[in-house]
């Protein structure tokens, strides 16, 4: 078992870096080719299976994904601060890993 030890905070670069290195998803590609990228539905879906780990996301996941995120592409906020990315995440559904997913 490793064991983390508590340290100083780091800057974001450092973090993203430190977990990335202990995490393996399945079908990365479907990461790589949609971030960073205008979303479109196909986009958003592709993000989705991604997180999933899975190329098919059940009945019930796509719905949410379809009301919660794909819907709410027309009408996306700008979010300044952590106040307000708390308080966008408190108004849609789709649960709190995906919410906060959906918001990087």
């Amino acid at each position: 078992m490793q064991i983390f030890a508590e340290r100083a905070a780091l800057n974001a670069g450092e973090f993203v870096r430190f977990w990335s290195a202990r995490y393996r998803y399945p079908l990365m590609n479907l990461y790589i080719d949609n971030i960073g990228r205008p979303l479109t539905e196909e986009r958003v879906l592709n993000l989705y299976r991604w997180k999933n780990g899975t190329r098919n996301i059940s009945a019930r996941k796509l719905q949410s994904i379809q009301i919660n995120y794909i819907q709410a592409l027309a009408n996306l906020p700008a979010i300044a601060n952590a106040h307000a990315a708390r308080e966008y995440l408190e108004g849609i559904g789709g649960g709190t890993v995906w919410g906060i997913f959906w918001l990087h």
